[in-house]
């Protein structure tokens, strides 16, 4: 079937310069393109069971050490000053 599609410039431009290099017309890429975007619409239909990751990701070496809210903002204060120091500010101005 023959249709008139609306194209970008710079779209159409892209696709006439990759149908070049692969030694073909850009006319087939419509079609090509419609098939990619149905089959995506089919997969995004029924997804598939994707595989669940197990917190947490990174295992401690001593399980029975656990990371504070405390020991957390400490580094981030830290963090701050260290990054406050290399710019020659202070932290928090």
């Amino acid at each position: 079937m023959r249709t008139t599609v609306e194209l970008p410039d710079e779209l159409f431009r892209q696709a006439k310069a990759s149908a070049a290099l692969q030694g073909r017309a850009p006319e087939g890429f419509g079609g090509e393109g419609l098939k990619l975007v149905l089959q995506g619409t089919k997969t995004s239909a029924s997804p598939t069971p994707s595989r669940r990751t197990e917190f947490p990701i990174i295992k401690a070496k001593d399980p029975t050490r656990r990371l504070t809210p405390e020991m957390v903002a400490s580094a981030e204060d830290q963090l701050l000053s260290e990054e406050a120091a290399a710019h020659g500010r202070l932290a928090g101005h």
